[in-house]
């Protein structure tokens, strides 16, 4: 049978001589992995479908429960993230938060939409790459149940002026609650992720908040990911850059 979607390229690993298996993001179909054929030799017609961030349609045969590239058209390549570093290891932060975390044929229209509308905002020059990647996580982390709230302590419901980390209890505690394991946070780190959690995407354009800070909340978020979901490689590259 064949089907026809529009999909997200998130990665592609090599396979036999001249095949990639591709990951891709779809709307109607989750996660699915799709074996395109002939796609690394120089003369393939659709080499660029193997590109991280490739958006297309694409037509698809499946063939015993796995699916085979036929074709595909594209969209958009939000192929501006390769002319700078720290916005590239951002869209590969993203994709690679979808490819890892998200179950296969599960498909979530909402998070297709917020993944590609996020590329679109690291593909601005005028906008943070560090600010769009605070808030999708932040906002992943919501939809996959692992929420942090930075507002109040997680056991008794209280806000006090110096708040913690607690990997254990899956968010923030005060200074009463917490563990002598517990990270102390700081205050503007908390600021900057209330805020975060606190808007929506096309809001993101009015927030001007210092690369320092944001690079701080990477940092929180990195630990608290890799503690509830897991690695994350390209967020931890993106910490360093």
């Amino acid at each position: 049978m064949d089907i026809s979607t529009t999909a997200i390229t998130l990665m592609a690993t090599d396979y036999r001589e001249n095949d990639k298996i591709l990951l891709l993001y779809s709307p109607d179909y989750g996660k699915i992995a799709v074996t395109a054929r002939g796609i690394r030799k120089s003369t393939a017609k659709l080499r660029y479908a193997q590109e991280p961030f490739f958006f297309g349609n694409f037509e698809l045969a499946e063939r015993q429960g796995r699916y085979v590239l036929k074709t595909c058209t594209q969209q958009a390549g939000f192929f501006d993230l390769r002319e700078d570093i720290v916005r590239y290891v951002a869209g590969c932060c993203v994709c690679e938060c979808v490819a890892k975390f998200e179950p296969e044929g599960q498909p979530d229209q909402q998070l297709f939409v917020d993944v590609a509308k996020c590329l679109a905002v690291l593909c601005d020059a005028n906008m943070s790459a560090y600010v769009a990647t605070v808030y999708f996580l932040i906002d992943y982390l919501r939809r996959a149940g692992y929420e942090a709230n930075f507002a109040e302590c997680r056991v008794c419901k209280q806000h006090t002026k110096r708040m913690y980390l607690d990997l254990q209890a899956g968010g923030v505690l005060c200074e009463q609650c917490r563990q002598p394991e517990s990270i102390l946070l700081s205050r503007v780190s908390l600021n900057v992720m209330q805020l975060l959690g606190g808007i929506t995407v096309d809001k993101l354009k009015n927030v001007n908040i210092p690369q320092s800070q944001l690079k701080e909340c990477l940092g929180v978020l990195n630990k608290y990911i890799s503690h509830t979901l897991g690695n994350l490689n390209s967020l931890s590259q993106l910490v360093k850059l």
